[in-house]
């Protein structure tokens, strides 16, 4: 009985990974990212130029994706960012809105994402705030 079940359960197994990336999303390689509290992660994700606010500094509305990335690891360094928790996520035609808290050292901080993607690539941040 056992051999028979383990007979059905291993296709089912190789099926299930063989489609994992469909069902996972690259979205999900985003949400990954910024889980990992490496800014470096999530950079990876930026778009060519971001537009970028952090608490009370000053928006940056087009800046190059090495600037975004120097800013971003600036802040997480700064704060302690740690991990991300997503509490909302919202997909309109080829633009999706991302909403969570990020945890620094004692203090949590909201942060908003927008993506976008192109011809079928994956999604790119274009937007990223803080507060």
């Amino acid at each position: 009985m056992k051999k028979h079940l383990l007979g059905l359960l291993f296709p089912l197994l190789l099926l299930s990974t063989a489609f994992e990336g469909p069902f996972q999303g690259d979205a999900d390689q985003v949400i990954a990212a910024l889980k990992s509290g490496n800014a470096s992660e999530i950079a990876k994700h930026f778009a060519v130029v971001v537009d970028i606010k952090f608490l009370n500094a000053p928006e940056d509305k087009i800046v190059a994706t090495e600037k975004a990335a120097e800013k971003l690891a600036a802040f997480y360094s700064e704060y302690q960012v740690k991990g991300f928790e997503r509490t909302a996520q919202r997909e309109i035609g080829n633009t999706m809105y991302l909403t969570g808290k990020i945890s620094g050292g004692a203090k949590n901080y909201n942060i908003t994402l927008m993506l976008m993607k192109k011809n079928g690539a994956p999604y790119h941040i274009v937007t990223l705030r803080v507060n």
